[in-house]
């Protein structure tokens, strides 16, 4: 299953969710969603597939999620064990206004928002013991505040991980420079489809450039992301007409070429059987904040 998510933040423009546990099946998929998200694992282990990277998701981690960002989560559940995570999600327009009197914070903020990087994922554990009282602190003044008064205190809590976060972004940005890494096939093949997705991929491509049979490379990718070459090609393509339909006013058939789907039946086919609306009512829902956090 793959989709675009659309996700309430109320009139607050955040949403904060403490310790949520799924027990028994986790559905893993493809999707992305309005705001900047900020996902915290308690407890649980598997793997995410995010900016054509695989990494291990264990408890103490911290992934950060850019608005509309493809993104895929494979959880290995076991019912004596709960999957336990935190969900930060808000609208990154909006709270620039809080974090912009603190300039060091203020460029990471802006740093995870706009720009095109690695450094997504921050080990945690060792603040650990620190951080989960915050949370649960403000997660119960959350719930004590009223609706069209949250955003202040969850301004608080948003200051209190960009100031946990970022001395590990500061170095981690100067060692990702230092310690490149041999790619697996499947973020290889990710690359690929980042700069080849609005042309004619395909598996047949793909399997030549590698050197190895379509079978192969088709196996490959699904043991090492959980999906096929197939469905994440079509993701990439989605996920780019909804930022093309939120930051410009190119018409529904030129955006369905720009990303590769040159029949317009079939793009706005697709469009909707992966976000659930077609891509004219999509273009109509998207309201001003989107607007604002996405053409920056």
């Amino acid at each position: 299953m793959n989709k675009m998510e659309y996700i309430a933040l109320g009139p607050d423009h955040c949403t904060f969710t403490f310790k949520k546990q799924t027990v028994g099946d986790f559905p893993g998929y493809y999707h992305y969603h309005r705001g900047l998200e900020f996902y915290y694992v308690h407890q649980g282990k598997g793997h995410v597939v995010l900016n054509q990277r695989i990494y291990e998701l264990q408890p103490g981690k911290l992934f950060i999620y850019r608005p509309y960002q493809l993104h895929k989560l494979h959880v290995d559940t076991d019912e004596a064990e709960p999957y336990t995570r935190s969900i930060i999600l808000f609208e990154p327009a909006v709270f620039e206004l809080y974090v912009k009197p603190y300039p060091k914070l203020h460029q990471l903020f802006m740093s995870l928002w706009k720009e095109e990087q690695e450094l997504q994922v921050y080990e945690l554990n060792p603040f650990h013991d620190m951080l989960i009282p915050v949370m649960d602190h403000y997660a119960q003044r959350l719930r004590d505040t009223k609706d069209g008064e949250k955003a202040p205190v969850f301004a608080l809590l948003l200051l209190q991980l960009l100031e946990t976060i970022h001395p590990l972004w500061k170095q981690g940005t100067t060692l990702s420079k230092l310690r490149p890494r041999t790619l697996k096939h499947s973020e290889t093949i990710m690359e690929w489809v980042e700069e080849r997705y609005a042309e004619e991929i395909g598996l047949e491509w793909i399997a030549s450039k590698l050197h190895l049979s379509k079978h192969h490379v088709s196996r490959l990718f699904r043991k090492e992301t959980g999906s096929s070459i197939t469905e994440y090609i079509a993701n990439r393509r989605i996920r780019q007409a909804c930022s093309l339909l939120g930051s410009t006013s190119l018409s529904i058939q030129t955006i369905g070429q720009r990303v590769g789907l040159h029949n317009t039946s079939y793009f706005c086919q697709l469009f909707r059987s992966m976000t659930g609306v077609s891509p004219q009512r999509f273009r109509k829902e998207i309201d001003p904040w989107h607007d604002l956090g996405s053409k920056g």
